[in-house]
């Protein structure tokens, strides 16, 4: 999570929250990409559900 205002006074109020991948700030993979298996952890189960709106509810 990165403070904006720490960079920039008229932007106090905001922040944006991201990973660092190769010292780059990087978003995270929006819902839409996950489902269409569009992330980097293809490879790794988080978890398994059973029912579609537990899946919504786990992403959200």
């Amino acid at each position: 999570m990165v403070q904006m205002g720490e960079f920039r006074p008229e932007l106090e109020s905001q922040r944006i929250a991201g990973r660092v991948i190769n010292g780059k700030l990087t978003s995270y993979e929006t819902r839409e990409q996950i489902t269409a298996n569009q992330w980097p952890h293809l490879n790794s189960v988080l978890l398994w559900v059973d029912d579609p709106v537990d899946a919504f509810f786990t992403q959200i």
